[in-house]
């Protein structure tokens, strides 16, 4: 089944390519598919979970804009809207960083842009999602920078962690957690927190023992297990990263994404080469992988660059 989300208030924000849309909108209806559905405990049948990612959903969106120019609205239709697979990112709780985020490129359905008036004028839009919505967050939120470096790291292993109840002192370590942990050998997880057996700490490959335990590959224990620990299990299925500039000075800029499974050692997962405008803005995909860690490291030769970063783990998390 499909529902609507509805959002509004100030707070709701929406990137389409290299525009902010948020100025001009009032309303902001986004469906998608549900799956899964769950009766409540008051026979509500709305108590539902969904999963982003199905191949379907849309975007409507109503507001105002000065007749008088062409701008915002008007422009990011006419511009953005020349390619049938526009970026596009949907905030809505806001644009900082960490929000909650749905990620996409859409084709424009219908929308309606008055004759210039001397007035403020009605304008909505509808879009279709060409792969559906992908539900994620933002890394970067909408800010201006204006030096190169790292952004501030994302601790991304909130909703994907599981509690440890136990770690052998043996080779290898076998890992207890307390619930099912639905992993498959040669999984990757980092363990951090365990007490007593402190060898447990750190990044692994995995050897699946029973739906709550695991043994680390190549893990020698160290001590008794007392206490403590938390699992993060990385995403397998790989990673979407939507990049939206709406202003930029100078030459180009360049933006690469990084992880890391301790929030120390940081690698590569994709980079955006040589941006040099608004309509440098794009989306890309990394398959395999993908560690608990997320920052973004700036270069380039900009003076200024005005831009909002959004990603989506494809699974697990």
């Amino acid at each position: 089944m499909t529902a609507p989300v509805k959002t509004l208030g100030n707070y709701t924000d929406t990137f389409l390519g290299g525009f902010e849309l948020s100025p001009f909108i009032n309303q902001a209806t986004l469906e998608l598919s549900f799956a899964v559905p769950k009766v409540t405990t008051l026979n509500d049948t709305l108590g539902v979970e969904y999963r982003c990612g199905l191949a379907d959903g849309s975007l409507a969106l109503t507001g105002y804009f000065d007749g008088t120019a062409v701008t915002g609205w008007v422009l990011a239709l006419n511009t953005a809207l020349g390619t049938n697979n526009n970026v596009v990112t949907h905030c809505p709780e806001g644009s900082a960083t960490g929000k909650i985020a749905f990620l996409g490129q859409v084709s424009a359905k219908d929308w309606k842009t008055p004759t210039k008036t001397a007035d403020f004028v009605t304008v909505s839009a509808d879009f279709t999602l060409n792969l559906g919505w992908h539900f994620g967050a933002l890394l970067e939120g909408l800010a201006t920078v204006t030096t190169t470096g790292n952004g501030t790291a994302v601790d991304d292993g909130t909703g994907n962690t599981l509690t440890v109840s136990g770690a052998t002192n043996a080779t290898p370590i076998v890992i207890t957690t307390t619930a099912n942990h639905n992993m498959v050998t040669g999984n990757t997880v980092s363990i951090a927190s365990v007490g007593g057996n402190t060898a447990a700490n750190g990044a692994w490959t995995v050897t699946v023992v029973s739906p709550t335990t695991f043994s680390l590959n190549t893990s020698v224990g160290n001590g008794v297990y007392t206490s403590g620990g938390t699992v993060f299990v990385d995403t397998l299925a790989g990673i979407l990263i939507n990049q939206h500039i709406t202003a930029l000075t100078g030459t180009n800029y360049i933006s690469v994404v990084k992880h890391s499974t301790d929030n120390i050692s940081f690698t590569t997962l994709y980079t955006f080469a040589s941006m040099t405008g608004i309509g440098a803005q794009t989306s890309g995909f990394v398959a395999g992988t993908i560690h608990r860690y997320l920052y973004e490291n700036r270069g380039g030769t900009f003076s200024s660059v005005n831009r909002a970063i959004s990603y989506s783990r494809m699974a697990g998390g």
